[in-house]
């Protein structure tokens, strides 16, 4: 972490013991925040958070690796073998300093490590313990390995509901489900230090991809109950006319949004140029207008193919209604509104000055941590240890035997 940045966490010590995103997404914002988080790594490296990159098309080299900078930096590293006594007593003397430790281990894995909450929890009465998994602690699936792409988006129904009836499953967006997880477990944690400062109490604070993802549909989810509301849907059929994407006439698409169906309906009809719709009786109510959706979406269609994208955004925007273009990714990463927030920040690599994402929690007051790459294997084992009581020469004697790195 930044030495002289005071963030709303300066004081916090987390332990990380986990691999890949979700878990480190969470820890990552804790240290953005400003909490001094170490994370444990095996003395060979084999976190696949090293080389993901490449599964992105992204450079995985010492000087060049982006997506690990991005969910390591600001972290410190310590390599521990915890499968020997003296890894695992230096873990433990982490352990009895810190305030949170966070992992997405299977529970039959920290249970052979004698690192459950139930093993850690009367031992470290004042511990957080954020626990990630796939599909929970709980029900016939809760040992199953698992992805944000499966437990997230395939599990929940994301990937063969969003399209039109007949197509094949969305192309998967790797790390989507992995984000949403991973702050929610910061969320979490951040409630439980409350509770900490209150009762001196720890707490387990558990979070699943599945769970974000159940959580994430409920409004769909509320309405299929009903069955009045149906998916895979086709865009043809919406459930009103102005909660739909439209093709303008330059080939591009557009969403309408709208809450106020009723009250709206009018303006939208006489922006498009529809007024003879606006007039008429039966969509003076809501109901008129819900049954005539396939109708009224027809009408709508007609009328956004007769100008370009940028016309109707600029008519739209005249009109105060609600609507925005469907953007491609690289007009994300070159948008203005993205740019002013500092939703992304240009950073300097070896090979290209690259745009990375900052965390969607800004402080006014407090500011923001600085950019750092992530730690090497080790990179913090010696001042790590030092600062637990550690002479020189029983780190030197500890790596010798392969307990640390």
């Amino acid at each position: 972490m930044g030495a002289n940045y005071e963030g709303p966490l300066s004081g916090i010590k987390v332990i990380e013991i986990s691999t890949m995103l979700a878990a480190p997404i969470a820890t990552k914002a804790l240290a953005d925040w400003g909490a001094d988080v170490i994370h444990v790594e095996d003395l060979e490296g084999r976190d696949a958070m090293r080389t993901f990159g490449s599964v992105l098309g992204v450079p995985v080299t010492e000087d060049e690796n982006p997506v690990l900078d991005d969910v390591w930096g600001g972290k410190r590293n310590i390599g521990l073998d915890l499968k020997t006594p003296e890894g695992m007593e230096v873990l433990h003397k982490m352990l009895g300093q810190a305030d949170v430790l966070v992992t997405n281990f299977r529970l039959e894995a920290l249970e052979k490590l004698h690192l459950s909450y139930d093993d850690l929890k009367t031992k470290y009465p004042g511990l957080i313990y954020g626990h990630l998994l796939a599909y929970g602690d709980k029900g016939p699936d809760k040992d199953l390995p698992g992805y944000d792409q499966c437990a997230f988006l395939a599990r929940s129904g994301l990937l063969t509901e969003l399209v039109e009836p007949g197509e094949p499953p969305l192309n998967t967006c790797l790390g989507l489900g992995d984000r949403i997880t991973g702050m929610n477990l910061a969320g979490g944690i951040c409630a439980a230090l409350v509770k900490k400062l209150r009762t001196g109490k720890g707490e387990l604070v558990k979070v699943s991809l599945l769970h974000s993802a159940v959580y994430a549909l409920t409004n769909v989810l509320l309405g299929v109950q009903y069955e009045n509301l149906t998916y895979p849907r086709t865009r043809k059929e919406p459930s009103v006319a102005n909660i739909n994407t439209y093709q303008t006439k330059d080939g591009r698409w557009l969403v309408l949004s709208e809450t106020r169906t009723l009250q709206n309906f009018g303006k939208w009809c006489q922006t498009l140029g529809l007024e003879h719709l606006a007039n008429n009786e039966k969509y003076q109510t809501a109901a008129g207008i819900i049954e005539d959706t396939v109708f009224l979406t027809q009408q709508f269609e007609k009328a956004i193919l007769s100008k370009n994208l940028d016309e109707w955004m600029d008519i739209f925007a005249k009109a105060d209604l609600v609507c925005e273009k469907c953007q491609t990714f690289k007009e994300l990463i070159d948008d203005p509104q993205v740019e002013a927030n500092q939703y992304l920040v240009p950073i300097n690599y070896p090979s290209r000055v690259l745009k990375v994402g900052t965390m969607p929690v800004q402080f006014e007051e407090t500011g923001w941590q600085e950019y750092q790459t992530g730690a090497r294997l080790g990179e913090n084992t010696d001042e790590i240890m030092a600062h637990l009581g550690y002479s020189s020469a029983q780190i030197e004697k500890l790596r010798k035997i392969k307990a640390i790195k």
